[in-house]
């Protein structure tokens, strides 16, 4: 089947990219079309230039989010060979590999390795005979939607902000590990995912959350970092969800960390550590923060 497909590399899946993402989704409902997501595996300047990205969502994440939106998600190896390809070959293969019959991108969206524009885009469609529309620069809070500036807010621990931007609050996914029982000895039992993105994306501290498993969505207190006062060294999320006594060990959770509270601090000692989650507890309740 033909196919609209929506370009870029989607990372957050924010709500510009949820808009270009849908005009395909609408655009293959209307004409008899498949919708899919064409995205890179990786960052083509982490091949092209061994650079760094700091990945607002990993790939089980952003394929849940786009199908979520009604597309498949279709992946290209971001290898040398691919990424030498000329934009004119490049629209090539869209249409060869992938049926292309409609193209779908953001104003700055580029593409080959003689960096294309969104305009190229078009011309080159044009020239296939491919429908092609390049959506307008998306803007909230007074500037442009963009990965890079969600990535900055989070860094600040502006929570409410980024959420404006992605459409949701930010949240981490993972499978609930056995840790070392300190948080249910204090009162306070915990669950503990290692994440595979975030690492170096959150400020260390406590946050007002929303844990999501299965069909339940439940109020929590969460803190992300190596958790100083029992000496941990490895970062992870650890997070007690309030007045809940279940056993999540092995299941999939999804952490959506609504607020920052305060930086993470090492404690002199377990009782002052257990009153502090206490009093974070507390605080999460009388602020509700849509929990």
């Amino acid at each position: 089947m033909r196919t609209a497909l929506a370009l870029g590399f989607f990372d957050g899946v924010h709500i510009a990219h949820q808009k270009i993402i849908s005009a395909a989704v609408d655009y293959a409902r209307e004409h008899g079309l498949r919708a899919a997501a064409l995205t890179f595996d990786r960052p083509p300047a982490s091949v092209l230039f061994g650079a760094k990205e700091r990945l607002l969502t990993d790939d089980a994440e952003k394929r849940r989010l786009i199908e979520g939106l009604g597309a498949e998600r279709r992946i290209l190896a971001a290898t040398p060979s691919l990424l030498a390809m000329s934009g004119a070959s490049f629209v090539e293969l869209l249409v060869r590999e992938h049926s292309a019959a409609a193209l779908f991108c953001g104003y700055n969206y580029t593409f080959g390795s003689d960096r294309l524009g969104a305009e190229e885009l078009a011309r080159l469609g044009r020239e296939r005979g491919l429908f092609v529309r390049v959506l307008p620069e998306e803007t909230a809070l007074g500037g442009p939607v963009s990965s890079s500036r969600i990535r900055a807010l989070l860094a600040e621990g502006s929570m409410e902000q980024a959420a404006e931007l992605l459409g949701r609050p930010f949240s981490v996914t993972g499978t609930v590990e056995r840790g070392k029982g300190l948080g249910r000895s204090l009162g306070f039992p915990t669950l503990n995912i290692y994440p595979s993105v975030s690492g170096e994306l959150l400020p260390h501290g406590v946050y007002a959350a929303r844990i999501a498993f299965g069909d339940e969505s439940r109020a929590a207190v969460a803190n992300f970092g190596i958790n100083p006062t029992v000496g941990d060294k490895n970062i992870r999320l650890e997070a007690h969800i309030l007045d809940y006594s279940g056993d999540l060990y092995g299941r999939t959770v999804t952490v959506s960390l609504c607020r920052f509270l305060r930086p993470e601090r090492k404690f002199s000692s377990v009782d002052e550590l257990a009153a502090q989650i206490a009093a974070d507890a507390r605080e999460c309740r009388i602020m509700n923060v849509g929990l």
